[in-house]
């Protein structure tokens, strides 16, 4: 079921982050990927990664601060407290940046198209044993993750940065990424699959602020190329530690 009233949403980024992008604005994009609809678990992620922000590059200058420092630090959870949420985000996402990049990438290098129900079974068909199901997918992964899909194709498509392996990108790159982001988007809303069935609704993509210009991003595909989104490297990625 397609949702009729389409509430576009935003990541929560300063306006002026493409010109000095800092970790803290990459960690924003990266838990928006991650919880999409878990506010609260944003929230704490966020709460944790300031911490340990401050606990590497700053400390409290006077013992008022020191003690209100030390009593934040006592409430935050660890990241390893939510390690399990994190990984299960990263296959989620993941498994939806696949399905709107393989649909997105058949589209241009290929004469004939398929649905997305076929691209789900592949996906099922190679995730079997970690219970991952087409009605996983649908019900619990698809339903969620689309509103980030067009980020998680981007991150597919660029590659694992490395280093913080739950950020999509590096502070320096995050413009580049933002705009590969936004060209996924457009090219899925755009796209019609057989049965005149819709791959991603106008609205449905989380947005950058419209006070921030993205920079100049075109994607090319060369034919037979494009379904290079392997399975292989996507479960080894969400399998390993993050």
């Amino acid at each position: 079921m397609r949702r009729s009233n389409i509430s576009t949403r935003f990541f929560e980024l300063r306006r002026g982050c493409l010109r000095a992008p800092t970790l803290r604005d990459v960690a924003i994009v990266g838990s928006m990927m991650l919880w999409p609809n878990d506010e609260e678990q944003r929230r704490r992620s966020m709460t944790a990664f300031d911490v340990d922000i401050a606990l590497q590059f700053g400390q409290p200058e006077t013992p008022a601060e020191h003690r209100e420092f030390i009593d934040l630090v006592r409430t935050v959870p660890r990241p390893e407290d939510y390690q399990e949420q994190t990984k299960r985000g990263f296959r989620n996402g993941m498994i939806a940046g696949q399905i709107l990049g393989e649909a997105v990438a058949r589209s241009r290098t290929s004469s004939s198209r398929i649905g997305i129900t076929t691209i789900k079974r592949r996906i099922a068909s190679k995730l079997a044993d970690d219970q991952v199901s087409v009605s996983t997918i649908d019900n619990q992964i698809w339903k969620n993750y689309r509103c980030v899909a067009a980020c998680w194709a981007a991150y597919l498509t660029k590659g694992d940065p490395g280093g913080n392996s739950w950020l999509p990108c590096k502070p320096a790159d995050l413009g580049a990424f933002l705009a590969l982001s936004n060209q996924f988007r457009g090219q899925a809303e755009r796209l019609r699959l057989p049965h005149a069935s819709i791959l991603l609704l106008p609205g449905e993509t989380i947005l950058v602020p419209s006070g921030i210009t993205l920079p100049a991003c075109a994607l090319y595909w060369r034919a037979g190329s494009p379904r290079r989104l392997v399975f292989y490297e996507m479960r080894h990625r969400f399998r390993k530690d993050v």
